[in-house]
Parts: structure tokens; sequence; C-alpha cells
């Protein structure tokens, strides 16, 4: 099943258009620096990798959708990209002291992902698991709010996003103890050719394009006239909320510190594949190598893919309960 995702103007898009909010949203999550190796699982274009710069020595950021790598090795040239799914995550068991998901495990089957974040994770290590929404509004009035339902009625999102409250999850019965959960909501200065960027960057902008129902000039066209009005009087103050949630597997250290040391043998190191080659350097794809064939799982799933056919929800915390949007559609922050 061929993927949204599997796009170059998309990738494009999430690499050089969207507003860098990893940082801020990792920023809750109470991390320290100081871990030798941390996965970013579901990666995307590459800036959820990029923001782990902090948190550790060595990066490495996975994808399924070889197309969204086009340009990671420019928005995180410090990390290491390799083709992969959650389910099937090629590295030897204990190989990471920090995994994080920004916004992918929406998309995968949910046990089998967390168990290879476990498997891959040392024992003292720790899982953190964030997104952050549409920046539909503003605390200033429904003007944005009314363009931006306008604008998903122009572009509807395609199925596959799935709402996901770690909260809700059987996470003992994974192996997993949740530490910590924080919702956030970030306070974003754009302007009006800021935001046209970052909506015309949208899932749901490409799959119209794709399937033929309006041409990009025609899509950003719309985007530009519509959006205009609403930044007459210069520029706004989005508000983008979210959450970052923090686990650690069962019997594990619960602090926030990073645990470093020794995460691979020097056999098991050689194993491990080396980053994949991306459109930008000409080099074809190769296929992954596991460090150790017998702890090969069930073979990925593709972004786009609803393996659990789960419904859709809303996330509840202290400031009461957070509805996604109705058709909320497929898509991701990373």
């Amino acid at each position: 099943m061929a993927s949204v995702y599997d796009s170059e103007r998309l990738a494009a898009a999430y690499a050089f258009d969207r507003p860098p909010l990893h940082p801020r949203i990792l920023g809750s999550a109470g991390l320290a620096g100081g871990a030798r190796r941390a996965l970013d699982v579901g990666c995307g274009a590459g800036l959820s990798t990029a923001a782990l710069a902090p948190y550790a020595r060595d990066v490495v950021g996975v994808e399924p959708v070889p197309a969204m790598l086009t340009h990671a090795r420019t928005v995180a040239p410090h990390a290491r990209f390799v083709v992969a799914a959650a389910e099937c995550l090629p590295f030897a068991s204990g190989s990471f002291d920090l995994v994080t998901a920004a916004g992918s495990l929406n998309y995968a089957d949910l046990p089998v992902a967390f168990g290879e974040a476990g498997r891959v994770l040392t024992p003292d290590g720790r899982l953190v698991v964030y997104d952050f929404f549409d920046a539909r509004r503003t605390g200033t009035g429904d003007a944005l709010a009314n363009w931006f339902a306008a604008f998903e009625a122009r572009f509807p999102f395609p199925p596959g996003w799935r709402p996901l409250d770690v909260r809700e999850l059987p996470l003992t019965d994974w192996g997993w103890r949740l530490v910590g959960h924080t919702r956030v909501e970030a306070r974003l200065p754009m302007t009006y050719d800021a935001y046209l960027r970052y909506t015309f960057s949208g899932v749901n902008v490409d799959d119209a394009i794709a399937r033929g129902v309006c041409t990009a000039r025609e899509a950003h066209e719309w985007c530009r006239d519509t959006l205009e009005p609403v930044f007459a009087r210069g520029a706004l103050t989005v508000l983008v909320p979210g959450y970052v949630a923090s686990a650690v597997k069962l019997g594990g250290d619960p602090s926030p510190r990073t645990i470093s040391g020794e995460l691979m043998s020097a056999d098991d190191e050689a194993a491990t594949p080396d980053e994949t080659a991306t459109p930008e350097e000409g080099a074809e794809e190769e296929t992954p190598v596991f460090a150790n064939r017998a702890e090969r799982r069930a073979k990925g799933k593709s972004k786009g893919s609803n393996p659990r056919g789960q419904g859709s929800g809303g996330f509840v915390g202290k400031g009461g309960t957070f509805q996604p949007p109705r058709n909320y559609g497929n898509r991701r922050s990373g």
C-alpha cells in the first residue's frame, strides 16, 4: 500500500517550510544530555532528529518512506538515517539509551512497535513519545480558526492517522511504565508568508495535488488569496497544542537523567546498518542488515495503514479534553 508521504514535494515542504517546534516540545520532557546514542523512530524529513542533538552524542533517525529522507542530511547533518519501520528496527538489542517518536506511532502496530522500542533500548533507557497538532487558532478571535475550517473543507486530510493517548495504552502488559505526561501549548509568532508556507506544506494539500484535484499553482493561489485577509494587520501569535510522554521499561530507572555507557560491543556496532544514502547523494537504497537475525520481527508496516483498526478519540488532561477536529486526517509532526 502506497504511503501518502511518498512525495518529494512533501519531503521538501516538511524539511524547510514548517516551524521548529520539536525542540520546544522536547524541552518539556525533563531530559538531560549525555546519552551515547539516541534513536528517532519515524523521523520524517529529519526535524525531530535534529532536535535530539543536545541530548546525545550519536543520533540515528529511522523512516519507512525513503522519499521523506531526501533532505534529511541537510536538516540534521550530525545524524545518520536508516530506512526502516517502527515495527522492525534493524539494530541490536540494547543499542540506544534514548528512543523518541514524534507523531509517528499514530501509524504503527502499537504492541509490536513498543516491543521493538523496548528491545533496542538499554535497561535504564527512556522512551519519549510526543506530538503537536495543527496551528489553527490564536488567542485573539476566530478568524484563523474559521479559515482553517475552510482550508480543511477545500483540502480534506486523507485517512490513516489515528489519535493516540499514551496514558490509555496497556503499557504494563507491554513491559513499560509511564513516568511522565505533560500537555503543552506553544505560542508561535508567525507572519503571513510563514503561515502560508506552513499550510501549503500539509499532506492534505499534497494529496489533492497528487490526485489531480488541483494543480500546485491553483492550491497555492487559493491559500494565498483566502489567507491574506486573516493577516491583514500583520503577524499573529498562533497557538499550537501538544503533549510529551515518557516511559521506562519495567524495572528501569524513572529519574529524568539519561544513562550513558557502553551500549554495543564492537561486533554489534559493526553489524548495525550504515546510514542510508539519500537521493541528494545519488546512492541507491540498501536493505538494512539485522544485527541478530534471530531478533527479526514481523515485516514492518508503512505509514498510512491502520492495522489495528482503532477509532478516533480525544486527549484528556488537567485542562479538559482536547478532541482532534473531525477528519483530522493523515498527518504527522516530523
